[in-house]
């Protein structure tokens, strides 16, 4: 495991990130932004994320974005289970 710290340790860091994104809907935030946030590859991170989604944690959604060339559109990312 990357950085030294333990899949529980991530998991931990994970909800806490996602709960305290206030700049998307419903804390959500990309897969880029929360592997970012936890200095994790998308490697690592990937099967966390989808554990977490098959035990209802957190829930995929889409999060309004301005892309690279201007337009206003929307991509996947993750939020917190209801």
């Amino acid at each position: 495991m990357e950085s030294g710290i333990t899949e529980a340790e991530l998991l931990e860091e994970l909800q806490a990130a996602l709960g305290q994104n206030d700049e998307a809907p419903e804390g959500a935030m990309t897969g880029p932004e929360i592997f970012a946030a936890l200095g994790v590859s998308s490697k690592t991170g990937l099967p966390i994320i989808r554990r977490l989604i098959r035990e209802g944690r957190i829930a995929p959604c889409r999060i309004p974005i301005v892309n690279s060339v201007g337009v206003k559109t929307s991509t996947w990312g993750y939020r917190l289970a209801a």
